[in-house]
């Protein structure tokens, strides 16, 4: 069987790479621009894992409404080395957020979210439609 030449094959790949604008032959920091995540409904919660390694719960901010969760992070590199004269220098400052639509709405009130071995794990219980909130602020436990 023939397959039929396409110089035009390698371009797929860009168009599948999560981050289309930055693709994986420019390289990628430590901090994604857009990390994984993990939506899963488990014992009457929804919870969202997100993948965010190399960062402390200090410098992680995150929101809960009854339909989206919003997360943003912001690492700081504040030390400064004047004796070292560097090549390349990728380590600094980043910055980004997320918002995430939830598949049903939760109870923002209740919402927890823990931070371990680089994973933020959001839990909001899920609620019943008459059930009213507006957006809550979540504290970031590290462990």
């Amino acid at each position: 069987m023939l397959i039929p030449y396409n110089p035009l094959r390698g371009l797929n790949k860009w168009f599948d790479d999560d981050d289309f604008f930055l693709p994986e032959i420019w390289g990628k920091q430590n901090l994604s621009l857009n990390p994984k995540v993990n939506i899963y409904e488990e014992k009457g919660n929804v919870i969202a894992e997100f993948e965010m390694p190399g960062l402390k719960s200090e410098e992680i901010e995150v929101e809960v409404e009854k339909d989206q969760i919003k997360v943003k992070a912001e690492k700081k590199e504040n030390r400064e080395l004047k004796d070292k004269g560097y090549y390349r220098k990728e380590i600094n400052s980043a910055l980004w957020q997320r918002i995430i639509p939830l598949p049903k709405e939760v109870n923002e009130k209740s919402a927890t979210a823990e931070y371990e071995n680089g994973v933020l794990r959001v839990k909001a219980p899920l609620i019943k439609r008459e059930d009213k909130q507006e957006k809550q602020k979540v504290k970031v436990i590290g462990k």
